[in-house]
């Protein structure tokens, strides 16, 4: 993992507004991502959103990718295990993610002692 490679942890209640996440989430990316032709390494942040239902959190996923943002998580494909190689790989100008997802604090556990 790359030294500017910062984790973010936002607690959720069960009532919360899937808008402002997104727009939470987005403000992260733009502020802690830098991708860009003279950055090397690129990066951007990891965010967990703890205490989110699944249910809600793929909602959010949808409505984040339906509005053309790039993201990854930890899992190259549907029924894979946890892949920190998948998820360390580094952003770029071509692949244009600007943050990653951690679904569970079992996976952000796994990826930090990685």
């Amino acid at each position: 993992m790359e030294a500017f490679s910062r984790f973010f942890l936002i607690d959720c209640s069960s009532h919360e507004n899937l808008a402002d996440l997104k727009e939470a989430i987005l403000l992260l990316a733009n502020k802690w991502a830098k991708i860009s032709k003279r950055q090397k390494p690129c990066f951007c942040p990891s965010i967990y959103l703890n205490g989110l239902e699944p249910e809600k959190q793929i909602e959010l996923k949808s409505q984040i990718y339906s509005s053309g943002i790039v993201f990854k998580d930890a899992y190259p494909f549907k029924g894979s295990k946890l892949s920190s190689k998948h998820f360390n790989s580094n952003p770029s100008l071509e692949n244009k993610v600007k943050f990653k997802f951690v679904d569970s604090i079992e996976g952000l556990e796994a990826l930090i002692k990685e």
